[in-house]
């Protein structure tokens, strides 16, 4: 029978939280996904659709549902449903268990935005470690009304301070050519590798700071450029102080933030909730991301984290940690989510 409704029922049998990237899109074309608690919860986020946990009840199937089923038994129960019904259906099994790594027992917790903490957890996944992907902010475009009068300035520097940043202002920009026509000729900053990989996306290369913060930037500028460039920088909300200190420097320097992080619906989070007293290793990689987390998950939170590992993606995110009365267990000498994994392997084989 042809699946005109687009229903499919997916059992998973895993010990994973993400499975592959190769079915993420699939996963991510349903307006209503049905989990149970044996469920690889992670790749619910590939997903906009409505999230519900599923109970053997009445239930009420309409088209384009996938039922992502861990326990056999409610497998059987809706398979039995959809026929009495005489519903059109697809039935997809799944068979998949975390390979044998370097991390293999370990069990991390990604805080970072989405997509980057699926992303991050898959690779953790590929070492045998479980990761459960925990994204307390996300992302949101926001337009300044000063943006198109900005665009027609002479700047000499252009940074950007995250690879959103670089995404959003592609998103705001519709037209490529104007786009194009503004970056060229100027001298693009990127805060990190992932940062360059996003302008070169774009076209155009990018320089890099020694260190991959806003002390890096201002580093850079200290000892490379000379004079008061005109410097336009591309951000969201958060730190200021590499705006403060180019302008107390002398630069002539504008900031304009076009996206902001805003937090995720705790409805969402809290499905994941019973993770995080499971896992052994937490990784942030900022530090509003950790006040957020602090926020959302409250006093449990503080006492959770102090009974786990906590792991930093670089300097500032690990000071701002230690100032909230959290020991930092790793923190990478390149500020990178590679690197971390890489310090990860390397102190598992030392």
């Amino acid at each position: 029978m042809k699946n005109s409704s687009e229903i499919y029922i997916c059992y998973a049998k895993t010990d994973s939280f993400t499975l592959f990237p190769e079915i993420w899109n699939f996963f991510s074309n349903f307006k209503k996904v049905y989990f149970d608690e044996k469920s690889p919860l992670g790749v619910l986020w590939v997903s906009e659709a409505k999230w519900e946990r599923f109970e053997q009840r009445d239930i009420e199937i309409k088209s384009k549902t996938l039922f992502l089923l861990g326990k056999k038994e409610n497998r059987d129960f809706i398979l039995k449903k959809l026929k009495e019904n005489k519903n059109s259906f697809t039935e997809v099994n799944i068979k998949y268990q975390l390979p044998y790594g370097n991390l293999k027992g370990r069990f991390f917790v990604v805080v970072r935005p989405m997509p980057d903490a699926l992303y991050f957890a898959n690779k953790l996944e590929k070492f045998g470690a479980k990761a459960v992907p925990f994204p307390v902010l996300k992302f949101k475009i926001t337009k300044p009304p000063d943006l198109e009068k900005n665009l027609k300035k002479n700047w000499d520097f252009i940074i950007f301070t995250s690879k959103r940043g670089v995404m959003a202002f592609e998103s705001l920009i519709k037209n490529k050519k104007e786009l194009y026509e503004f970056l060229r000729n100027k001298k693009i900053i990127s805060i990190g590798p992932e940062t360059r990989k996003e302008v070169l996306k774009l076209g155009f290369d990018s320089i890099l700071p020694e260190e991959y913060t806003q002390e890096g930037i201002v580093e850079f500028f200290k000892k490379n450029i000379k004079g008061s460039k005109k410097t336009l920088i591309l951000r969201t909300y958060g730190r200021e102080y590499l705006f403060e200190t180019l302008k107390r420097l002398g630069f002539n320097v504008k900031e304009i933030k076009i996206y902001d992080m805003v937090p995720e619906q705790r409805k969402r989070l809290g499905i994941f909730y019973s993770s995080l007293h499971q896992a052994d290793e937490f990784i942030f990689t900022s530090p509003k991301l950790f006040d957020t987390f602090l926020k959302i998950i409250g006093k449990q939170g503080k006492n959770l984290l102090k009974n786990k590992k906590i792991i930093s993606i670089g300097r500032v995110t690990k000071e701002h940690i230690s100032k909230k009365g959290f020991d930092v267990f790793l923190m990478p000498e390149k500020f990178t989510g590679d690197e971390i994994i890489k310090t990860l392997l390397c102190i598992k084989n030392s």
